[in-house]
């Protein structure tokens, strides 16, 4: 899988090509500062029919996509989220298979 953190500056068509391979999770967690990559990409993704699921939870699948705002700037993003810790939290998730 993949974790995003404030991560979608630029290439938003490779990452949805590569989400839509279904070859992995996704999770991505963006700010004020990548709003306008974060837009494109879960537009693209949209369009090519791949359901998003919205916030962070405790468990996570194979190949889901989980996309979260934050209103955090980019260098607090990777330490106070929300949820704090983001990249501790993401890998934590229990992965359960479908």
């Amino acid at each position: 899988g993949i974790v995003l953190l404030d991560a979608v500056y630029g290439e938003a068509d490779k990452l949805a090509a590569w989400i839509e391979q279904r070859r992995g999770f996704a999770f991505v967690l963006g700010g004020p500062s990548t709003r306008q990559g974060h837009t494109a990409l879960e537009r693209r993704l949209k369009t090519a029919g791949i359901a998003l699921r919205r916030g962070l939870s405790d468990v996570i699948g194979p190949k889901d996509v989980v996309f979260a705002m934050t209103p955090t700037s980019h260098g607090q993003l990777p330490l106070i989220g929300p949820p704090p810790w983001p990249l501790a939290a993401a890998l934590g998730m229990q992965f359960r298979k479908k």
